[in-house]
């Protein structure tokens, strides 16, 4: 299907989308000024946009039913009482449990925040509007049907995590996209994970938006796993003000192309930001990262950390940026990406970059694309380890340092035997 069908096969999804509203509208219109992207756009240079236009997907029409038994699996046992559940794409109230966050959170349909909290989204929405760049994003805000809003008032601290689940349903492909925007007040402190439930092996096309706001001296652990064969664009978009902490740890193990895309604004003095990622990839699966941290005040920190092991015929790319503006002095700045390929057919691309106007500042990155380093193996077969097992200790050792990060141990252990798969 060329990109005009295409385009015109996502008009028809924005028609049925019920209940338009204003940010719905303005949404789409930007995603048309942008248009889809291509091959000549640097950061979907590695997409395989030919097979994601050459897709027709089904709308989400009518909700799905399901019971808590059904979901029951995946629910982890830390978030038995705080979890969100939205069932392709739409927030599901009654599959969800958010007893166990503390009583001064605000959980609500955007729908019921626009009443509540009108004029914060609408200035929070209006700026993201004016300065969004991925189609893919906008499309997401113009197609949601029922997003969440989560308010964490001021010196409050969540207990429990608090989980995403994302499930998918239907026989045949569908489009859908879910909204998920966090607001941390002063000082107060959340975990939030987010994980995947696929009932169809389907490609889907699955376009999860996380919006995050932290106030000054907030701070959010955020942990994302990535599984199945569906299409993902995942957006995250994240300000932070002073002395603000946002630390991420992105996992994937599929997908039939698994974007994230991540823009981070570190707009008061002495924030800091810590993005961690790893893909173990096998067949013909991808994953595709593209990451900006902008420094836009004196003494804030980031650090970008991503790793991926890759098999069979997977691909996988990396393009980070990091941006110090010019009243940005005393920013410290890293970036790395590390790449191990364990067959012939897999491919790793890399492209770290820095953007500098500050004169007083440290920052650094790097890349590195290898194979299974044959000294090491040499010398653990030397005491009597069997190759397999020799090159499963050198891979785990290459992910462990990310997979050791998991706080949830179910989900520890899940990665660790992926590790030991590859």
């Amino acid at each position: 299907m060329p990109d005009a069908a295409f385009l015109t096969h996502l008009q028809e999804h924005f028609q049925k989308v019920p209940g338009k509203s204003h940010f719905r509208e303005k949404s789409w219109q930007k995603f048309l000024e942008l248009g889809l992207p291509c091959k000549s756009d640097s950061s979907f240079q590695y997409v395989r946009l030919r097979d994601l236009y050459s897709s027709t997907f089904q709308p989400v029409v009518d909700e799905v039913t399901l019971s808590k038994a059904e979901l029951h699996d995946a629910i982890l046992p830390e978030c038995a009482h705080s979890h969100i559940v939205f069932v392709d794409g739409v927030y599901t109230p009654s599959l969800s449990d958010t007893s166990g966050l503390p009583p001064q959170a605000v959980v609500l349909s955007l729908e019921e925040a626009f009443s509540s909290h009108g004029s914060f989204l609408q200035g929070h929405l209006t700026r993201f509007l004016k300065e969004e760049k991925d189609p893919f994003a906008c499309l997401s805000l113009s197609l949601n049907r029922r997003g969440v809003f989560l308010y964490l008032p001021p010196k409050i601290e969540a207990g429990a995590p608090l989980q995403c689940l994302h499930v998918t349903t239907g026989k045949l492909p569908q489009l859908s996209s879910s909204h998920l925007h966090l607001v941390l007040g002063a000082q107060s402190l959340l975990r939030c994970v987010v994980t995947s439930k696929q009932e169809a092996e389907s490609p889907h096309l699955h376009l999860p938006m996380m919006q995050i706001s932290l106030e000054e001296g907030a701070h959010l652990d955020l942990f994302t796993l990535v599984e199945g064969s569906s299409w993902q664009m995942q957006t995250v978009r994240a300000t932070l003000k002073r002395d603000a902490r946002l630390h991420s740890l992105s996992m994937t193990v599929g997908g039939r192309a698994a974007r994230q895309s991540y823009r981070i604004a570190l707009k008061g003095e002495n924030s800091e930001a810590h993005l961690n990622g790893l893909w173990m990839l096998d067949k013909n699966f991808a994953a595709h990262t593209h990451a900006t941290i902008e420094h836009q005040a004196p003494h804030t920190r980031s650090m970008q950390r991503f790793k991926g092991v890759l098999k069979g015929f997977s691909h996988s790319s990396f393009e980070g940026k990091i941006l110090v503006e010019q009243q940005a002095q005393k920013t410290e700045a890293y970036q790395l990406n590390n790449n191990l390929i364990l067959s012939p057919g897999a491919i790793a691309y890399s492209k770290p970059n820095l953007e500098v106007f500050a004169d007083d500042v440290k920052a650094s990155h790097g890349a590195t694309v290898s194979q299974v380093d044959e000294k090491q193996l040499f010398y653990l077969r030397a005491r009597g380890i069997d190759l397999k097992a020799a090159r499963e200790l050198v891979i785990a050792g290459f992910c462990r340092e990310m997979i050791d990060a998991i706080p949830y141990a179910g989900l520890h252990q899940k990665m660790r035997e992926v590790s030991r798969e590859r």
